[in-house]
């Protein structure tokens, strides 16, 4: 679950539209929304459990030591390929039916 300050958002209804599309992502590198919607000031997000933690955690595992060079070409293809659907995406739901 992420939670969003109401003072980050620029507004309800612009966390609404990023939120939704977000929420379109269905990819296998890309955690799926279970929820999005605001309490009191806060807007939030749900997202389906990570089982083996984010990116973030990994590092902050081993902070003294690099990834070995396979892992990271791996997290690096797995990223660049969620950025890749990710920007067609949005394009798509830019272009007029």
């Amino acid at each position: 679950m992420k939670v969003l300050h109401a003072h980050l958002n620029s507004t309800e209804e612009q966390f609404c539209r990023e939120a939704q599309f977000l929420e379109k992502l269905r990819h296998p590198h890309v955690l799926p929304i279970l929820d999005i919607g605001f309490a009191e000031a806060f807007g939030y997000l749900i997202a389906e459990y990570a089982a083996n933690g984010s990116l973030r955690q990994l590092l902050r595992r081993q902070p003294s030591r690099p990834l070995p060079i396979e892992q990271a070409v791996s997290i690096v293809m797995q990223v660049g390929q969620a950025l890749d659907y990710a920007s067609g995406l949005q394009l798509s739901l830019l272009q007029p039916v």
